[in-house]
Order: C-alpha cells, then structure tokens, then sequence
C-alpha cells in the first residue's frame, strides 16, 4: 500500500547474484481483468514533493524527497527503514485558465479527486507524473512548534497552508484575524491526494477580556463531509474525506484552527503532506462526466464503464455529475463541443439541488466515419 494499493521495493543487492521476485494479489484474486506492471531500475524515484501546489503562472522553489535523485543528498526523512534524499527544484505552473480548471488522467486518478485540478510534473528519469495541484491563494508553509493551541502559527488569509502529517500523533494549530461580515471557506486536501488520511478540522473564536485573560469558543468541528455515510459502496463514489467548513464571520477576532489526522496515532510517513485552503468564498463549480454505466450480468448488480462509440443512426448516453464549491446552487447548462458533422446533442441543464444529468449524442443515419476528443462544458452566472 505505498501508493494507493500498490506496492512498492527499495531492495539493495548484498552481493552479486540471481534475485527471485514473487508478485501476486494480496488476497489471491485472479482472473483475464487482473493486469499488472512491474517495473524494476536504478533510476530515480520521487515520493513527495514539498510544496505540492502554487499558483497558476507562478514558478514554485520545490523540495522534491526521494531515491537516487540527482545530486540529492540525505535528508532527515526515512521510509520503510530506506534513507531518502532531497534536491531543490523550480516547477513552473501553467497560467492557462482552462489548465488551471482541469485535472490530468495521465495515470489512475482515485475518485476523490474529482474536484481536484493540477497538472502532472515529472523529473526527468522518473517513471510517472507527480500531481501539483492549483492552489486558490499565496501558499503558507508550516512552521514547526505549532502542536499547541498557544503556539498557533499566524497566518494571514485569504492563504493556503501546505504542512505533514508527521510525526506520529502530530497535530497543527493555525491563527488569523477575520473581520464581522466576511466568509471564508476552510478547505483540507489530503485524502484527495490519495492519501490514506482522515483529517479532522476544529475552529475556535479567541477572544480577551479586560485582564488579557483568554475566552475560547467553539465554532465547529469537522470529520467527514455531510454527504460521505450516503455515498460509499456507490457504483461512482467521489466523496471524500476531507472536511470542508463554511466560516462567516460574526465579529472581528482571531480565530484558531486544528487540523490532524486521525490515522497516524502510530504512523511516521513524510509523504503525509496536507494543504489547508482558507479563501473567500467563491461559489464555484466541477463537471465529472462518464460514459453511462452499464449492467452487464445477470445479477444485476456490476456496472461498468461504457465506451462513446455511436453506430450511425444510434445515440449513446453520457452521465454529467455537478460537484459545487463553496455553496454552488445555480442553474448549469450544459453542451457538448468539437462534435463533427453528423452527430448532434440538444444539451441539458443541470443544478446544486439536481446534481446529475445525462447528455444524449445522437449520430444521423449518414453520418461519416470520426475519431477524436470532445469537450464538455457547462456555463453558469453567479451575481454578476
């Protein structure tokens, strides 16, 4: 379970001689579907990247941890028992405004990070990309000895705070000044990343009286979001475990946040680095879109993916899924673009209250032969 559920070896020969590598399912399933890649080299591999986010058009400075890096050198950080290394880099972000919008499908992408944006960063030598995400604000790193509410590391919002789950039984604390009459978004991503985390976001209003004594009040604690017990063991579950708070502000005062992890009581994993957006709100909104899910057997009960191939005079039925941001409850009309000649769709509408919706591409009886892409997108006003 290095990465998601798949394994991985950091093996050092002890002498020179023929190596048995054995690779099977860890409970033993099987079948034509199961297929699998190994890879095994010498070269570089990158297990995290330090800050993992920057703004779009901005060239982030970097920490890039991992094994035979280029000009690395050890570092403080082992996993596994194997000693990593670090080098400095610069990645520069894409200032394209539909990149900024987009998600990469380069590799598998867990379904919880489907209201995720990036773009995939690889150094060169390495196997596979490495997800830097778009952040919403000038990005925050962690300072270390913020584990207590009085050493709360200040902030100033709006901002996004990128910072580890580590070591074990770590834990966080955050503070800035808000003003009455402002509303800011609270928003962690970690198990977004593909993180096996569970963070848990606590919001306190720190107040003093005339003594300079302090009055704490609890404004909330936050787990999972409100839709997560419903959703899993759904066919297409996108819901995470990442709280998300909405903060409107009812008088000016500091406000401190906690945020840990509620797996790593007895976990000491680097690679556990976190971002902690706090922005104004700006309602917003994600399309997720698929093939139509289809029942295959007779039970009834194992959908799978389609595939968008129209037979002349056919028609083939593509589901649109709404994911809002920051309370996004408006009206989505939804089109599809780049369809040749042939093949049409009348569109539809979709909303926060009505979250899914199907597109119906139909193909005339004469329409020619095509390959290629289409894009699907959805248009919506917010004040003004």
């Amino acid at each position: 379970d290095y990465d998601l559920r798949d394994p991985l070896l950091d093996f050092t020969a002890p002498e020179e001689a023929d190596y048995t590598l054995g690779v099977y399912d860890y409970i033993y399933e099987g079948g034509d579907g199961y297929h699998y890649r190994l890879t095994v080299h010498n070269g570089p591999h990158v297990d995290f990247v330090y800050p993992p986010v920057g703004l779009p058009g901005e060239t982030v400075k970097a920490k890039v941890y991992g094994r035979n890096l280029p000009g690395g050198k050890p570092c403080e950080y082992t996993l596994d028992g194997a000693q990593l290394q670090v080098m400095e880099t610069n990645i520069s972000l894409p200032g394209d405004p539909q990149a900024a919008q987009a998600l990469p499908v380069e590799r598998f992408v867990p379904l919880a990070r489907a209201s995720c944006s990036g773009f995939p960063w690889q150094l060169a030598g390495t196997q596979r990309p490495y997800l830097i995400g778009f952040g919403s604000a000038s990005v925050v790193l962690e300072q270390d000895q913020n584990n207590e509410p009085a050493q709360a590391q200040s902030v100033a919002v709006p901002c996004e705070v990128v910072g580890q789950f580590y070591p074990d039984r770590d834990q966080d604390w955050y503070t800035f000044e808000a003003k009455a009459g402002e509303v800011y978004w609270i928003d962690v991503v970690a198990h977004r990343r593909g993180l096996n985390a569970d963070p848990y976001l606590l919001v306190q209003r720190v107040t003093k009286n005339e003594a300079g004594e302090e009055n704490v009040q609890m404004v909330s604690e936050q787990d999972d979001p409100s839709d997560r017990q419903n959703n899993i063991g759904n066919a297409f579950n996108v819901t995470t475990d990442d709280p998300s708070f909405r903060l409107a502000v009812k008088e000016d005062a500091p406000y401190r946040v906690l945020i840990r992890d509620q797996y790593n009581s007895s976990r000491n994993d680097p690679r556990y680095v976190y971002r902690m957006a706090i922005r104004r709100e700006t309602p917003d909104f994600r399309l997720l879109a698929l093939p139509a899910l289809v029942v295959t057997n007779n039970n009834q009960n194992q959908p799978s993916p389609g595939t968008l191939v129209i037979r002349r005079g056919g028609a083939v039925v593509v589901d649109v899924r709404l994911l809002a941001q920051d309370g996004f409850n408006e009206e989505v009309t939804l089109s599809v673009e780049g369809l040749p000649g042939g093949l049409s769709c009348r569109g539809a509408v979709v909303s926060g209250s009505a979250s899914t919706c199907s597109l119906v591409i139909e193909s005339a009886p004469n329409a020619g032969a095509w390959s290629g892409p289409i894009c699907i997108v959805g248009r919506a006003k917010v004040g003004n």
